[in-house]
């Protein structure tokens, strides 16, 4: 099902999009509104030890303190893989000789169009000629930290738990313990 669409907003990182529904029972004859960006990637980042490096800084649309894995956007012309070498580099000054592509997920359907590559680096080690961005700060976790504080509900970040999820299932092995 397609509808007539107009740009009503427009920024460098989003546009909003009016969905022309009013002739279209199921939506109350009104417009619809979306959001639509360039596609982003998330990072579970591992080292050799099998601890979850995971990064603390804030978000200004909630207003507060994350901690959540690496993640970021797609630059015009690069591929996902690359976007997630670059972006674990940026934010952590961390790289990984070993990437394994989990798969693409859509994490609101319901209002934004982009959708977000997931990726595992494992054996990630520090770039010593790379230092985290300004205003992130790097965090090394055991599995059964993590696990305890989504148990406790202090680790809230939901992408990042789907992360962990989608990592277990990919690579047919637990992240977290048991």
């Amino acid at each position: 099902m397609s509808f007539p669409v107009r740009t009503v907003f427009s920024t460098p990182w989003f546009q909003i999009e009016e969905l022309d529904t009013r002739n279209h029972a199921d939506y109350g004859g009104q417009p619809y509104y979306r959001l639509t960006q360039s596609d982003g990637v998330m990072i579970l980042p591992i080292t050799s030890a099998g601890n979850l490096i995971l990064i603390r800084h804030y978000r200004l649309a909630p207003d507060v303190m994350v901690t959540e894995f690496p993640a970021g956007g797609i630059d015009e012309g690069e591929t996902p893989l690359d976007a997630a070498k670059r972006e674990l580099a940026e934010e952590t000054g961390l790289i990984s000789d070993h990437f394994t592509y989990l798969g693409a997920t859509r994490l609101r359907m319901e209002r934004e169009t982009d959708r977000q590559h997931m990726f595992v680096a494992e054996n990630a080690v520090v770039d010593f000629e790379r230092t985290p961005e300004p205003g992130i700060e790097l965090i090394e976790m055991t599995p059964e930290t993590l696990k305890r504080q989504i148990a406790e509900q202090s680790f809230f970040a939901l992408p990042s738990i789907g992360l962990v999820m989608a990592a277990e299932c990919v690579l047919g092995r637990p992240i977290l313990p048991r």
